[in-house]
């Protein structure tokens, strides 16, 4: 861009000299002109020329190498963070994070006729996060045994449970063979008044490899540690 001004500016000088050269009785009006191209031209090329020397300093901040990186957000110590939409992949479970939300009751996909869900508990919701979890090992297991619980604004902490969906009528699909794949539930029931007025709320869980364990296990039992804030 700079080159090119200076370009201008050549071609406008060597423009006025041949109108000088001329003597033709406009030369005084065209000289006029092109003094003012160049000072139009001239005010661009400073301003360009501040304003690269602002960008180079901007990349040599950005450049800086002896600068202190920003620490990473790794979440609650042994914990990985989680964000809808994240994946996690195991050596025996490809997991999906897909949604959260809140709702009276939690159904299965089938409910064309008679079915079992999560029935509304007067005074109380459901929150849970919702995913697919996919069996990659060479041997069945359930994935219902996981330890998680759900934090609302770092105060209000409740116990979590996971439901599994297999496409029928009822959430007794924990039990999930090689390569088969189940809708899950991580849930709890909490109460209305929580839920109009929390502004974030953490859901952490975990679970062992294969899905070894039982409902008693602790987070410390866990091989396998996820964390995951959700605000309003």
């Amino acid at each position: 861009m700079r080159r090119n001004i200076g370009l201008c500016l050549a071609v406008l000088l060597a423009v006025g000299l041949t109108a000088c050269g001329g003597g033709s009785a406009g030369a005084e009006t065209q000289i006029a002109q092109l003094q003012e191209q160049i000072a139009q031209l001239t005010q661009a090329n400073q301003e360009l020329t501040e304003e690269n020397d602002q960008l180079r300093q901007q990349l040599n901040t950005i450049g800086d190498q002896t600068a202190p990186a920003p620490e990473p957000d790794e979440g609650p110590a042994g914990f990985t963070e989680l964000f809808l939409g994240s994946q996690v992949t195991l050596d025996f479970v490809d997991m999906t994070v897909d949604s959260a939300s809140w709702s009276d009751e939690i159904k299965p996909t089938d409910t064309s006729n008679v079915y079992s869900y999560k029935a509304d508990q007067e005074g109380e919701s459901y929150f849970w996060l919702c995913g697919t979890m996919k069996n990659t090992s060479g041997a069945a297991y359930s994935v219902e045994d996981i330890v998680s619980e759900l934090s609302f604004d770092g105060k209000y902490t409740y116990n979590a449970y996971l439901i599994a969906d297999d496409g029928g009528n009822d959430f007794y699909g924990d039990y999930v063979n090689p390569l088969s794949s189940v809708k899950y539930y991580i849930y709890a029931s909490v109460p209305d008044e929580l839920k109009d007025t929390y502004s974030s709320c953490e859901l952490r869980f975990g679970f062992a490899e294969n899905f070894s364990g039982s409902y008693y296990d602790e987070f410390d039992e866990c091989d396998y540690l996820y964390t995951i804030t959700l605000t309003k």
